[in-house]
């Protein structure tokens, strides 16, 4: 999430969560529209899943699909904060989030349909977890690997905060292992990543794709609090993960952030993020290059924003289909609640057409 908005978020008071799924989307057509065999030649042969895969149904946007959404106002996961989805070796569905209630580590959510969710009793992963690698005070963000024989690699976002300065002095991305996808082995002694030379020691927001070579599309933010701040790509090749840019720094406007790639069926690439700095989700898709065909808002905000009631924003969307075809994104949701206080959640809409 961008840092100036999760600060907003942290004073927030604390509200009760409610799980209980809702109707929205239930009926909605699951029906598949397959493209010929053969890729059309304008499509990159790199933006397909890999067939070792096996979970890229659940991260793949029918032919057609998914620009209409609707909100699930009857849904929130009360006091937590900056989604990140994945499926586990079983098949369930899993949640890494920060919990505003808590201090500075990853908490975990599961869920046997991607519907109703449980939480930990403890956190996930905290930033002592990495020692004596330093991973700074905090972990903020993260996103799963899936490698290529079964096993799980999850990268955390570890900062250092100013005293005194809303800025973290420097970002970093930790990293941790596991076989199933519930239980992690930090790595104590490497750094997935720590920026390319314009990101300014400054790198949030991190979420990876599996190409179809087998490298994997690594979606960040870079540059935080410069003029050069902005979504970026990059791909992760080699044993171990040797990072390298594809994209330039302004793949999107500067005010697009919190990317979230998916496949497109048939070929491609979708970047979900969070639209411009009032929030809203959006997107733009990637088919020969790796830049966006275009630049488009799904789910806006609630004027006038989360600043101010009774505004709210959506920030850090998560997409994922449902093993029954239905398509959702989760997102991070402040509302502003006139008196002063901001409140926080996890919210979600469902794809309805």
């Amino acid at each position: 999430m961008r840092a100036s908005l999760l600060l907003l978020a942290a004073g927030c008071a604390p509200s009760s969560a409610t799980t209980d799924a809702s109707g929205i989307g239930e009926t909605a057509d699951t029906t598949e529209t397959t493209d010929s065999d053969s890729p059309s030649p304008d499509i990159d042969p790199l933006f397909f899943p890999p067939p070792t895969f096996a979970a890229a149904e659940h991260f793949t946007v029918p032919t057609g699909r998914g620009l209409v959404w609707e909100r699930d106002e009857d849904f929130l996961l009360a006091d937590y904060t900056v989604p990140q989805l994945w499926v586990t070796a079983d098949g369930s569905y899993a949640l890494m989030a920060t919990n505003m209630l808590a201090d500075g580590g990853r908490w975990l959510l599961t869920s046997p349909d991607g519907l109703e969710w449980t939480p930990s009793a403890a956190p996930l992963l905290t930033a002592a977890d990495f020692l004596p690698l330093d991973c700074g005070e905090r972990l903020e963000d993260g996103a799963m690997l899936y490698e290529a024989d079964g096993s799980y690699r999850l990268v955390v976002e570890g900062t250092e905060p100013i005293e005194g300065d809303k800025h973290a002095a420097w970002r970093t991305w930790c990293q941790a292992s596991s076989t199933d996808g519930l239980v992690f082995t930090p790595d104590t002694s490497t750094l997935f990543f720590t920026g390319a030379e314009d990101d300014s020691g400054q790198i949030s927001v991190p979420s990876l794709l599996p190409l179809a070579d087998g490298s994997q599309l690594v979606a960040y933010v870079g540059g935080l609090y410069t003029d050069a701040e902005g979504i970026r790509l990059a791909r992760a090749e080699g044993d171990p993960w040797a990072l390298s840019r594809v994209s330039a720094a302004g793949m999107f406007p500067e005010d697009d952030v919190d990317p979230d790639p998916v496949y497109l069926e048939g070929g491609g690439i979708r970047v979900y993020h969070t639209h411009t700095k009032q929030g809203g989700a959006g997107y733009g898709d990637l088919r020969s290059n790796y830049v966006p065909e275009q630049d488009v808002q799904l789910i806006p905000h609630a004027e006038p924003g989360c600043d101010s009631a009774p505004g709210d924003c959506l920030l850090d969307p998560a997409f994922v289909r449902l093993d029954d075809g239905r398509m959702v994104l989760y997102y991070t949701r402040l509302a502003a609640d006139g008196m002063g206080w901001v409140t926080a959640g996890i919210g979600r809409a469902f794809a309805v057409d």
